[in-house]
């Protein structure tokens, strides 16, 4: 045991917008230099200083290649050629984005016609997958955090009923219950908390002070 390499995750708990991954082991520098790209390029995890060494995510890569998809179009005859026979693929062509929104069409297909990206791994490839397929919900999480975030100082009486409030989940409310945290932000540090409850929560609460 004492000769093995080690990951484990060393985020702290809580929301936050920072992941620790914890290498050590006398493999932890080949590890980390295949899993990750390193944020400066031009060095070696093994020169770095102490015992940290810090890397980026493969960010750049998804955003490159989320940018071809974007602008990259393709024709419905050339994707009827590399798809299997009788596949459902709609009725017109039209961007590799657009096209991967339909329900038969992944970036393995559309990769058979445009190539694939620099850097994509199989990995990344479901992922940019289910980003371009979940846009819509994503962005409106995103929306509602941003509603909760402006909202989050306000307080949650002593002896406030989440019962009633049918149109959160009934963990969560369980779960508000038990806790009983103060304010918004400390209700959304709950975990199994979602951000769609938070915002049915902070609704009620808003009407409340009116």
């Amino acid at each position: 045991m004492q000769h093995s390499t080690i990951a484990a995750i060393a985020t702290a708990p809580g929301a936050g917008g920072i992941a620790i991954v914890r290498l050590s082991g006398p493999e932890s520098y080949e590890v980390a230099a295949k899993v990750f790209r390193p944020a400066n390029p031009a060095k070696k995890v093994a020169d770095a200083k102490g015992y940290t060494a810090m890397f980026c995510h493969d960010r750049e890569v998804k955003q490159t290649e989320l940018h071809r998809l974007e602008t990259t179009s393709i024709k419905l005859a050339d994707l009827r050629a590399a798809a299997p026979e009788g596949a459902e693929l709609g009725e017109i062509g039209g961007t590799a984005i657009e096209l991967m929104r339909r329900p038969y069409i992944n970036y393995e297909l559309v990769a058979k016609v445009i190539g694939r990206g620099e850097g994509v791994t199989t990995a990344m490839a479901q992922r940019i997958e289910t980003e371009i397929r979940y846009a819509g919900y994503i962005a409106r999480e995103e929306r509602i955090i941003r509603d909760i975030q402006r909202h989050e100082n306000v307080k949650i009486p002593e002896d406030f009923d989440y019962a009633p409030i049918e149109t959160m989940t009934l963990e969560s409310r369980e779960k508000l219950a038990k806790i009983r945290p103060r304010t918004l932000a400390q209700a959304g540090r709950i975990p199994g908390v979602s951000p769609s409850d938070l915002a049915q929560l902070s609704i009620v609460l808003l009407k409340q002070n009116k």
